[in-house]
């Protein structure tokens, strides 16, 4: 199966402990490279990594990027998986 590498920017979500409260007044982004293996209406689905034994099943780390919340999308090329 061929499928496309991309770059996703999207805000994210964050936990902050301070004591100044405008030190969190900005954007918390997160990168991700990977392989679009699917999307949704509401989601992008980037496989960042696999990983697979002799004997065992595969095993996917799957990042799924909500799109309300993506700043830039790019595609890098495509892959063979």
């Amino acid at each position: 199966m061929t499928v496309r590498v991309v770059y996703i920017r999207a805000l994210d979500h964050a936990s902050v402990r301070c004591e100044d409260l405008s030190s969190i007044d900005c954007d918390d982004v997160v990168e991700v490279v990977g392989a679009l293996v699917g999307e949704t209406e509401r989601y992008y689905h980037v496989m960042c990594m696999r990983k697979s034994f002799a004997g065992e099943p595969t095993e996917y780390l799957v990042l799924k990027v909500l799109k309300a919340a993506v700043l830039e999308v790019r595609e890098l090329g495509e892959v063979e998986l």
